[in-house]
Parts: structure tokens; sequence; C-alpha cells
């Protein structure tokens, strides 16, 4: 997924610890959030609501492997693996304005 991102020219940060990722989130600006829903420490619908409570606009993308996102999660859309290169494309040019 980062090479594609990459490759297509976007800026991005990663984080393999999920809370650093919420606090980067939390203290800079983004344009669109790529999350993984089974993460150690913190679950990702958990990140998730913190930030839509404070950046209702900004859009998240869930990532999940075998789990079936909740229609109560306020998550602007949801990939599920293995998801192909043209629909993660596709979900940013759809929530990018």
């Amino acid at each position: 997924m980062r090479m594609i991102l990459k490759v297509d020219r976007h800026l991005i940060e990663t984080f393999t610890d999920p809370r650093e990722g919420a606090k980067y989130a939390i203290e800079n600006d983004w344009d669109i959030l790529l999350l993984d829903l089974q993460m150690p420490h913190m679950h990702g619908l958990a990140i998730a609501e913190l930030l839509k409570r404070r950046y209702p606009k900004k859009p998240i993308v869930t990532v999940a492997a075998r789990t079936l996102i909740p229609a109560q999660a306020n998550v602007d859309r949801a990939l599920l693996k293995p998801f192909g290169v043209q629909e993660l494309r596709q979900a940013i040019i759809d929530l990018i304005p």
C-alpha cells in the first residue's frame, strides 16, 4: 500500500504503533487517513471514533482482513484485504476533493 501511494506521489506518514499515529493525526494536518483495524494497543475503530469527533469532515478509510466493519462505524470507506490497487486509488479520488 505504501509503495502504491508513493508511486502516485502522495506524501505519507506510517506508524507501527497506532498510539503514535493517532497523536500525529491530532497534532498535524492531513487529507485522508488509511487505518488498519487490527493493531496492537488500540483498535482502529477506536482511533477512527476519536479522530471523527475532532475532525468530522476528514475522510477515514479502514482496512481490514476478514473482518466486517460494523454499519455504525464512523468511517467514510472500508476496504477488505486483499483489495486491488484501483480500489485504493478510487477511494482516495472519491474522498479527497
